[in-house]
């Protein structure tokens, strides 16, 4: 199948399951004034239960997110390379802080850990599949910021920011299904987690905290995965 029929289809599908999911209603409520780069400047809402894991399940996410990290920094060392450019990798830290977010102060990312797990699990309901890429996306889109603050990657917004971390993700996303690695199900994780992280109704798209809509958010990180690196506009092919 011709590639742009091939993306055309593909956004059909995410759109159609993302109808579905949906219908269970909610999303995340908005989190003022902070100026580092939050996965969704938000926090989940009342209705996320937060409840202690077990530590076997914490072994388990702490292995995965390792992994994810290992693949992570070996994806973008390798498009540096091609690029003839210099990286550094982020260190990744768990933090009391909510959400997730990225400090170009010390080029560290930062997770709360049971937030992650508020995460998994709440997609992992919506979808029906075991919630693991939907981490991994939000990993893969902190990772994004510390790749844009590399590359001095300057935007006007903090909203075109967001957008250009979410396909940078995706590009990382089609990466792992290129190695296989990838599941039934991980794809509606991936577009989940990006539609629920979106902003409140009414967010000027120049507010200082703005991130996008759902639909701008999911249509940005399938942009990536359709298209890239390249296709993400920071420079790097």
């Amino acid at each position: 199948m011709p590639n742009s029929l091939t993306g055309i289809c593909r956004k059909l599908v995410f759109t159609a399951t993302l109808l579905l999911l949906l219908v269970q209603g909610g999303g995340y409520t908005a989190l003022e004034g902070n100026d580092n780069d939050y996965f969704s400047g938000q926090k989940p809402a009342p209705r996320v239960t937060r409840v202690a894991a077990s530590e076997t399940m914490r072994r388990e996410i702490v292995e995965k997110s390792n992994s994810a990290l290992k693949l992570l920094n070996e994806f973008w060392e390798n498009v540096f390379e091609m690029n003839n450019l210099a990286f550094r990798r982020p260190t990744v830290n768990w933090t009391a802080q909510p959400s997730a977010f990225y400090s170009g102060r010390n080029h560290n990312i930062y997770i709360n850990f049971d937030q992650f797990i508020s995460f998994i699990r709440d997609v992992s309901e919506r979808t029906k599949t075991d919630g693991d890429l939907a981490y991994i996306a939000v990993l893969a889109h902190e990772y994004a910021h510390a790749v844009q603050n590399i590359l001095r990657v300057e935007n006007s917004t903090t909203r075109e920011s967001e957008l250009q971390a979410d396909c940078l993700a995706g590009a990382f996303i089609a990466h792992l299904e290129r190695l296989h690695l990838l599941e039934e199900g991980d794809h509606d994780e991936a577009t989940l987690i990006f539609f629920l992280a979106r902003d409140p109704t009414g967010t000027s798209p120049d507010h200082q905290n703005a991130h996008g809509t759902g639909t701008e958010r999911v249509n940005s990180y399938q942009i990536g995965f359709n298209g890239g690196v390249r296709s993400c506009e920071c420079g790097l092919r």
